[in-house]
């Protein structure tokens, strides 16, 4: 289902309609997905109220789930920005394609398992923010401009690399 689409279906929901009434300033803040070639996925939509500094997360499947509301992964001091959706031009399966060329041209020796995808609003802009995992246990991670298309950065990095940190 195109992000477009998720976050249309839950706005006009119930389960939404009840949880905004309760959190009036709450604003869309990030989609999230983990898509592999084996199993069905849902998007996670993250709507973050300021007042609690919490996130609540809607999973889109055929029934939509309401996640208790939950600590908001960033740096302390970044800020939770919205996701304009009239902003986002490139759909989630054109920047798919965009990440497999990246992967194609600058990482042909992996060999891609999952995919994470996070549409998101950060220091670069608004963002497709790619996560690739490959069989080698490594990440390519590849960020896409969600309005223009351009690719703003990639980069391969271990899963070994993280523990040392």
């Amino acid at each position: 289902m195109d992000i477009k689409a998720a976050v249309e279906r839950l706005e006009h929901s119930t389960e939404f309609s009840r949880w905004k009434k309760q959190h009036p300033n709450s604003f869309f803040a990030d989609a999230f997905m983990i898509f592999d070639d084996a199993g069905k996925t849902h998007w996670q939509l993250g709507y973050y109220d300021a007042a609690s500094k919490k996130i609540t997360v809607f999973v889109m499947e055929d029934v939509i789930l309401v996640k208790q509301p939950g600590d908001v992964f960033k740096k302390e001091n970044d800020a939770v920005l919205k996701v304009d959706l009239d902003k986002v031009a490139l759909d989630s399966g054109e920047a798919l394609k965009k990440v497999r060329e990246v992967c194609i041209l600058e990482y042909p020796a992996e060999k891609v398992v999952k995919t994470i995808f996070i549409l998101q609003h950060i220091k670069e802009g608004l963002v497709w923010n790619i996560t690739n995992i490959t069989e080698s246990l490594k990440t390519i991670n590849v960020k896409i401009d969600a309005g223009t298309g351009k690719v703003v950065g990639h980069k391969l990095v271990s899963l070994f690399e993280f523990r040392k940190k």
